[in-house]
């Protein structure tokens, strides 16, 4: 890939996101990146915030040197991920195990992007409605 918007292409496709996505995620217009990804302009300043968004090596983004994604990214994404669906986990927990179901099944269409995330935390509020209420550690303090 030898050209800025070759590598930002890939590197979004590589995400998984959309102009509009990258943009809400970096903090650089869609129009930015339109203009990039079409060869009218180069980087410039956004080259490190888009890198960033993308979880690429900003190196191989603006100059094409370097591995797309280091190693060491790698590695933390995989303890970011870990660690989040230990979170997932215990936050399932308090649900019956038919709200559980439905809850991982939304999650699933919407990573799959099969749902909107719309449509994906109208499922999760309506699964925890049905939870059993349990008091937060803050009340449990306040109740000893």
């Amino acid at each position: 890939m030898d050209s800025p918007a070759e590598r930002l292409k890939a590197a979004r496709a590589f995400r998984g996101v959309t102009q509009v996505e990258l943009a809400k995620l970096s903090g650089v217009s869609q129009g930015s990146i339109g203009n990039v990804e079409s060869g009218t302009r180069g980087f410039g300043r956004s080259g490190v915030a888009l890198a960033t968004a993308l979880g690429v090596n900003a190196e191989w983004l603006v100059n094409g040197n370097g591995p797309m994604v280091k190693e060491s990214y790698q590695a933390t994404r995989v303890d970011q991920i870990d660690a989040a669906m230990q979170n997932l986990d215990a936050v399932l927990s308090v649900l019956t195990p038919g709200s559980r179901a439905m809850a991982r099944d939304a999650l699933k269409l919407y990573l799959d992007g099969q749902a909107t995330e719309e449509e994906a935390r109208a499922v999760l509020r309506a699964c925890y409605s049905l939870a059993p209420k349990h008091e937060t550690p803050a009340e449990e303090r306040r109740s000893a």
